[in-house]
């Protein structure tokens, strides 16, 4: 009988679907220690002799126009493959159907049908081959790029345990045979997941040192030049940051006791006592449990409507005039506003245009880099 595991089935999937290859968000997110490594032991030059040329694997090929062989003609060295589907072949090199029922776990390919899918995971894995490969071709050469390859797989199989580690930690009574059984009941085995887990974090890391070095170009030149060439992206519309504190008519005696108290919570406000300590002392509303956050920024998105006016005519850090409605007595202060124009070229708006000129060049040279990487590879695809 398999045991219940609550919620840690979905978890599984999220743990390891975070070692997908083609998060391109993760460049530039590199870890120290791997940049150092990096640096220590830069990826020797590549040898295209090592490659098998195959002039129908230019990425615009489909999977029927590549060779299809049969799988039963063929074994893949050091991996068993007993029992199991090969789907796709890498240089020789075998990616099985648990890989991809593995990936396809991970949520791959959302919204798209089970077809597309599945054509998306077996190509995320082939990719991913590519890339080790590439990767092994080039640092098993040079004995310090070889220290490089070395320190990878140290760390990858370190992430793995460190994930298998969180998923127990979820549930305190999952011991190493109960983490065994809940995979087993998933289908998946330690080997595989492990297998999985160490080449997606192989290769990411390894495509992050190739193409990091092309990201450090973009200097103070290319990033003013994007600002001055897209002021549209930089625009500033005028808006407001305030507080807001509601005394309620119904929650008083009478009108004017709620004016009283509005008044009294003004003056301490101007004196520079804590608004959202009022707030939470004095307020009726929900502005209570926001820290007496104000309801809109932009013109017509304010709410009360009736205390809009007054917003944009106060200082940053001034208390409003009270502001009386059917229902009660509005406090307002102004925190902060924008101005409409264009963002100053500061530090924040450089690192933003960084950080997206380093997001473009380096989903580009991830392209160009695996388009050139398959030209070179020997791609066949497995019929079912």
């Amino acid at each position: 009988m398999v045991p219940k595991y609550s919620g840690e089935v979905m978890l599984l999937g999220r743990l390891f679907a975070a070692l997908s290859i083609i998060s391109l968000g993760l460049i530039g997110c590199v870890s120290t220690p791997v940049k150092e490594t990096a640096k220590n032991y830069p990826p020797a030059n590549v040898s295209n002799a090592v490659r098998a040329q195959s002039p129908e694997n230019d990425l615009s090929a489909s999977a029927d126009e590549i060779n299809v062989v049969a799988a039963e003609s063929i074994a893949k060295p050091g991996l068993k493959t007993s029992g199991s589907n090969i789907v796709a072949l890498v240089n020789g090199e075998a990616v099985l159907e648990e890989e991809v029922l593995l990936t396809l776990s991970q949520g791959i390919g959302e919204g798209a049908n089970d077809s597309a899918k599945r054509k998306a995971a077996i190509n995320q894995l082939v990719e991913r081959e590519i890339v080790i490969q590439d990767a092994y071709t080039r640092l098993s050469k040079n004995p310090q790029a070889k220290k490089f390859l070395d320190k990878l797989q140290e760390m990858a199989g370190k992430e793995f345990d460190r994930y298998v580690r969180l998923l127990k930690d979820r549930n305190k009574s999952l011991s190493d045979q109960e983490f065994k059984v809940l995979l087993e009941s998933q289908g998946i085995s330690i080997d595989l997941l492990r297998r999985q887990s160490e080449r997606n974090f192989i290769a990411m890391q390894y495509m992050q040192t190739r193409i990091l070095p092309n990201l450090d170009r973009i200097g103070h030149k290319q990033i003013r030049d994007y600002y001055e060439s897209h002021p549209e992206e930089f625009q500033i519309q005028d808006s407001v940051e305030w507080k807001d504190i509601f005394i309620s008519y119904r929650n008083s005696k009478s009108h004017e006791e709620a004016r009283e108290i509005a008044q009294k919570v003004a003056e301490r406000a101007k004196k520079g006592e804590d608004f959202a300590k009022l707030s939470k002392e004095y307020c009726h509303g929900d502005g209570a449990f926001r820290n007496a956050e104000g309801i809109g920024r932009k013109k017509g998105e304010i709410k009360p409507v009736q205390v809009e006016k007054y917003l944009f005519e106060l200082k940053d850090g001034e208390v409003g005039p009270l502001v009386e409605l059917p229902t009660g007595v509005h406090v307002i202060m102004l925190v902060k506003r924008e101005y409409a124009g264009i963002k100053i070229f500061d530090e924040k708006v450089q690192k933003q245009v960084r950080d997206r000129l380093r997001n473009e060049a380096g989903q580009y040279e991830m392209k160009r880099m695996l388009s050139d990487m398959k030209r070179q590879a020997v791609i066949e695809y497995i019929h079912d």
